[in-house]
């Protein structure tokens, strides 16, 4: 992310809290899709997260995901925990979420939901063998997690490592 991005984000991360009436207490992240920030505010005694989107794609993808999961009452995936959606506003693009501890999977904005999109031969292939790469060890749990998370909830992730599978 270039530095003019980041300040972008961060002024709008400060709109949009002054808007909510929340506060922003710190940074926890950032991507090619947006930022993460923890918040906290006089609705929730416990603290939760902000992220913040780019662009209105990924927006959508990782919002839909969230309610996916609402929708079905899913908390966790074999162990894992997964963030739960609090609210979600287009206009900001932005999502609010519960904040979770390892093991967690999160960051919906590079997946599907229900049916996998048709790339070129090879690609779904090649991003799973980068992706075993990437968790070595870990790489069989990771892939039943993914399985498992597609069999329950129809969200195809398309963009896993252990930053967003965080196993240990």
């Amino acid at each position: 992310m270039s530095e003019g991005e980041e300040k972008l984000l961060r002024e709008r991360a400060r709109g949009y809290a002054a808007a909510r009436g929340i506060e922003i207490t710190g940074r926890l992240g950032w991507g090619i899709h947006g930022s993460v920030w923890k918040i906290t505010g006089k609705e929730r005694s416990l603290a939760w997260v902000l992220k913040l989107h780019r662009h209105t794609t990924p927006w959508r993808r990782e919002r839909d995901c969230y309610r996916r999961l609402q929708e079905t009452g899913t908390e966790s995936i074999a162990g894992v925990h997964l963030p739960q959606l609090i609210w979600d506003d287009e206009e900001w693009l932005a999502i609010e979420m519960s904040l979770v501890k390892r093991p967690f999977l999160l960051d919906f904005g590079a997946a599907w939901l229900d049916e996998r999109p048709e790339f070129p031969p090879g690609v779904w292939e090649q991003s799973d063998a980068d992706a075993a790469e990437k968790f070595g060890e870990d790489w069989p749990r990771a892939s039943s997690i993914l399985h498992a998370l597609a069999a329950e909830t129809g969200i195809i992730m398309g963009d896993v490592h252990p930053g967003n599978l965080a196993l240990r």
